[in-house]
This record gives C-alpha cells, structure tokens and sequence, in this order.
C-alpha cells in the first residue's frame, strides 16, 4: 500500500508494516529544504537575496513557474534567525540528500559572507553568585563520616 504526500515522496507500507520513504518514479524533481541560521538583528530581505542567490549558483536547481527557490523564516533560535533554503532540485540531487546539502550550505556561506550576514554560534551565560562557594565549604565539612573512615585514635 502506498500514500502520496508533499514534496514529491510517497510512503511505502510493507507486508510487515515498516515504513520506508521512497522517491517518486512519476516526477523528476523534488522539493529539500535547507535550514541555516544568521544572527539576530540581520536584514530579512539581504538574507532572501543571499539564499535566492545561493540557489541560482548552484547548476542542478529548478528554477520554473512554480518550482521556483524560495527562502522561509522557520524559527526564532536560542542565538539566531532559522530560516531554510527551499528549492527544487532533480532525481540526481535527490538521491543524495547529505551531498546536495552540501553543495547548497557552501553557496549559502558564501553568500550571507559577501552581504557581511553573521552566521551565529551557540552562546551561554553563566552567572556565578557571590558567597555561593563558602556555603559549599561550609556544606562540606559539616558531612558526617561514616564509622568505617574515622580513626580510633
């Protein structure tokens, strides 16, 4: 049994119901998304310029009526802007999920680099409150010793 859905895949249910992706043998193309960050702050237009830019660089997307790239805003991250690079590409780049992603994230970084966009990196505080290690100290020698430690001197 089979069930079409978006993006030009279908789903396979076999005898003992696993289920397995499958690429269309009717179309030739496929849509894949492409997620990447820049920071916050960045121009929203300049980073559709920069995915739209990416995506004509690379030689094998589909660029018709329809099937044109597109750039989406996905998320608001810990320490970016999520958006995703959506094109459609052909059965020779959909075969290869990992490499297409590639090929697409270096045009990517090269344009967001050319339009000065940062692409962030993750970013934690820490916040130490004063007095905070005494009280440990002081926790650790108020701990009872067991029988078998102490000396019978």
């Amino acid at each position: 049994m089979e069930a079409h859905v978006l993006e030009n895949q279908r789903i396979h249910f076999t005898i003992k119901r696993m289920l397995k992706w499958r690429w269309t043998l009717k179309e030739t193309y496929r849509r894949i998304h492409v997620p990447f960050g820049v920071a916050y702050g960045s121009d929203k237009n300049k980073v559709r310029e920069a995915g739209l830019s990416a995506a004509r660089a690379v030689k094998d997307t589909i660029i018709e009526a329809g099937r044109e790239p597109e750039v989406w805003l996905v998320g608001f991250g810990d320490s970016s802007l999520n958006f995703e690079l959506v094109v459609w590409v052909g059965q020779e780049m959909a075969i290869s999920p990992s490499r297409t992603h590639a090929i697409y994230l270096w045009e990517l970084e090269s344009a967001l680099r050319e339009r000065d966009l940062e692409i962030p990196f993750p970013q934690r505080d820490l916040h130490i409150k004063s007095g905070s290690r005494s009280r440990w100290r002081k926790r650790q020698t108020k701990t009872p010793r067991h029988d078998c430690c102490q000396s019978n001197h």
